[in-house]
């Protein structure tokens, strides 16, 4: 994916925390949080999730999640993210299977 197609997701997806939101966040900070998600490097597939509709990722988007989630947990590496990522690994072997992510 290219910086300017990420951005375009970035772009659909963030609007709607910014109207949506049901707390007070002043405009500069969700400007602030809005770039860094868009820009971020290091988790592309991470900062593509809608919070408030759907993402489906495909069979060959498991590897990527895989690394992204290993990479925030860092050296804590909590049990609950064993199911997340045998789901990962199980989706990533079967190439006709999706992972249907629902927000809000």
């Amino acid at each position: 994916m290219t910086e300017g197609s990420h951005r375009d997701v970035c772009d659909a997806a963030m609007p709607q925390l910014a109207e949506g939101a049901s707390f007070n966040v002043p405009q500069s900070a969700v400007d602030r949080e809005r770039e860094l998600a868009c820009t971020s490097t290091r988790l592309p597939m991470i900062t593509r999730f809608d919070i408030y509709g759907s993402t489906v990722l495909r069979s060959a988007d498991m590897e990527q999640l895989a690394v992204e989630v290993k990479d925030l947990a860092g050296d804590a590496h909590p049990t609950y993210l064993e199911p997340i990522l045998a789901l990962a690994a199980l989706c990533a072997r079967t190439p006709s299977s999706e992972l249907h992510l629902d927000g809000d």
